[in-house]
């Protein structure tokens, strides 16, 4: 789309709107920001680290900053790593325009999740290699 990107972001990732993502007012609900930004999440993961692994959300902070109108079929997504915990980890994330003009940032803290235990798990030497921030 605009191949704008943000210092140090992964990314572009072409996002397809869907007619589900638009409300009564022309524009994107902001709900489905939120469902946008993750499959740009999830789309960084799986080409930094070949999968993706399980994570639960444990904080989103989402910055709305114009309206995605109707008229647009796709946004781009970038992703930018900021910080890794033990078991977390803290990324950027926007979405842009088609004319580059951003239409939300976010923070998205994430934290790897055990299945078996039900609890957070550390990540892996290959894991903080691949997502290792800028």
């Amino acid at each position: 789309m605009t191949g704008v990107s943000p210092p140090k972001a992964w990314g572009p990732f072409d996002v397809h709107l869907r007619w589900t993502d638009f409300d009564r007012y022309g524009h994107v609900n902001n709900a489905a920001y939120v469902t946008l930004l993750e499959i740009v999440r999830e789309r960084f993961l799986l080409d930094r680290l070949g999968s993706v692994p399980h994570f639960v959300v444990a904080r989103l902070e989402v910055d709305f900053q114009r309206e995605i109108r109707d008229d647009v079929t796709g946004v781009d997504g970038f992703v930018r790593p900021e910080r890794l915990g033990r078991s977390s980890v803290l990324l950027s994330e926007s979405l842009v325009l088609p004319d580059g003009a951003v239409a939300a940032e976010a923070r998205t803290t994430m934290v790897l999740w055990d299945e078996v235990t039900r609890s957070g798990r550390p990540l892996t030497v290959a894991e903080r290699a691949a997502l290792q921030p800028a």
